[in-house]
């Protein structure tokens, strides 16, 4: 079922400069979401901009949706300025996500990637390794670090947080043939995770991420090419095996 419904915003933390959590009062989508489900959320009272904005659910907790996100344009900006108290509407949860997994759980993420990984740890427990590109990022890698706790592993291009590397080195050196991947990040990363690990682990997963309008599949915006022919990733994804795209 899909709500359409107004949330007071209940938590808002700045974890590093351009990267806000915020916890949304729902019930009604908090209940019966699950990892790899999205919501569209208004970021402002006004009908401008016009559309919503999609986001990964990063958890749920206490009746509330959790997000975390960067600042990348107008519409993230407008809505890291959200004060708590203060009402959104919301739609979701959206979205086909991660089914249960039926093996060793393996969560890879590189940058904002991770948002969706942080509910399927909530979930359903397993690893997380996370990657970024440098020191810059020691905000989100020590806030990530306070939030999973056990079963992290950070890895940084430079060395300069964790071990030096990708996620997905990470990824090789932690995945076992008994293994199930799922993979949080941008199109590159996420062919590259299809690249090396494919063929590899029982299961390869990945989380597509792309501008859209309706998010519901009706406007077809965020279309994607599969082996299968288009497919919308709000409604047939974001989740999709990745061996079904590349």
């Amino acid at each position: 079922m899909i709500f359409e419904l107004e949330g007071f915003v209940a938590n808002k933390v700045k974890v590093m400069e351009g990267v806000y959590y915020l916890s949304i009062e729902s019930p009604s989508i908090s209940s019966v979401a699950y990892p790899g489900q999205f919501v569209l959320i208004r970021v402002s009272p006004s009908l401008d901009p016009l559309l919503r904005r999609p986001f990964s659910i990063a958890g749920v907790k206490d009746g509330c949706v959790e997000v975390l996100f960067s600042v990348v344009g107008r519409g993230t900006e407008l809505l890291s300025r959200v004060k708590i108290g203060d009402v959104l509407s919301l739609r979701g949860p959206l979205g086909k996500g991660f089914p249960a997994p039926s093996f060793e759980l393996l969560l890879v993420g590189g940058g904002m990637g991770v948002a969706p990984l942080l509910f399927a740890h909530q979930r359903y427990g397993g690893k997380i390794v996370f990657g970024v590109k440098d020191k810059v990022y020691k905000g989100l890698c020590d806030w990530i670090r306070d939030n999973v706790g056990d079963g992290l592993s950070l890895f940084s291009e430079d060395g300069s947080i964790g071990e030096r590397g990708t996620a997905l080195d990470g990824a090789l050196s932690l995945a076992c043939s008994d293994a199930e991947v799922w993979v949080c990040g941008p199109d590159a990363m996420l062919y590259e995770a299809f690249r090396v690990l494919s063929g590899k682990v029982k299961r390869l997963l990945g989380s597509f991420e792309s501008r859209m309008a309706c998010g519901i599949g009706g406007c077809y915006g965020c279309s994607i090419r599969t082996k299968g022919g288009m497919k919308r990733v709000c409604y047939d994804g974001p989740v999709f095996d990745l061996r079904e795209v590349f």
